[in-house]
């Protein structure tokens, strides 16, 4: 968890949130994704939760990449840590 943590918390500093709310911001992010995918398994028909399942991770992947160094084989590295997270039966 640590990568990713890291990486949002620091795209964060970057942009200006301030220092005591920047720790936040990963745990906002990634804590959507537990959550949805908690809600998918309770009824995997809901539309609704597997779009903030799609919608967050979708997030997150984006601003894991945009964090890390412009390489192609960096990008996609910086794109794997929150995988796991991509299908609610992983939880």
């Amino acid at each position: 968890m640590r990568p990713f943590y890291d990486a949002l918390h620091q795209f964060a500093l970057t942009n200006q949130v301030p220092r005591p709310l920047a720790w936040i911001w990963p745990l906002i992010v990634d804590g959507f994704i537990i959550t949805a995918s908690l809600a998918v398994l309770t009824d995997r028909r809901a539309i609704y939760q597997w779009l903030l399942v799609l919608g967050f991770y979708t997030t997150s992947v984006i601003f894991n990449v945009m964090h890390a160094p412009p390489t192609a084989v960096v990008s996609l590295v910086a794109a794997i840590p929150p995988s796991p997270w991509s299908y609610p039966s992983n939880c």
